[in-house]
């Protein structure tokens, strides 16, 4: 099966194989050149296979370096993960579960306050 990248590269390859010394687009040689002949045409489907050729290697490019980012965001999120789980585990001893002392005494502070409070 033929992608459209491939189609397309085979389509222009048949004008610029046409007249493989065209001028470069844009030089001065290209602007002597009568509109609209096959060298013309050869010169002005260069230059936009040459653009279209930079823009995809550009979007690949851009999308490999996507592809790793989310790649190192998701490994530092199953690092975290992993790290959270053992701490988890740590809390717990047995069947019961040992808080944070600091949380645990806010926590005691704050019944305290309103128990005081509701009384």
């Amino acid at each position: 099966m033929v992608t459209p990248i491939q189609a397309r590269k085979a389509q222009v390859g048949r004008f610029i194989g046409a007249v493989p010394d065209a001028p470069a687009y844009g030089s001065e040689e290209f602007l002597g050149l009568v509109p609209e002949t096959p060298a013309w045409i050869a010169s002005v489907i260069r230059a936009a296979e040459c653009w279209q050729s930079d823009c995809e290697a550009e979007a690949e490019r851009l999308e490999v370096e996507r592809q790793s980012r989310l790649f190192q965001a998701k490994q530092a999120e199953d690092a975290a993960f992993a790290d959270q789980r053992e701490a988890h585990r740590q809390a717990w001893a047995g069947d019961r579960f040992r808080p944070d002392p600091a949380i645990a005494a806010d926590v005691e502070r704050e019944f305290a306050e309103w128990a005081e409070g509701a009384a």
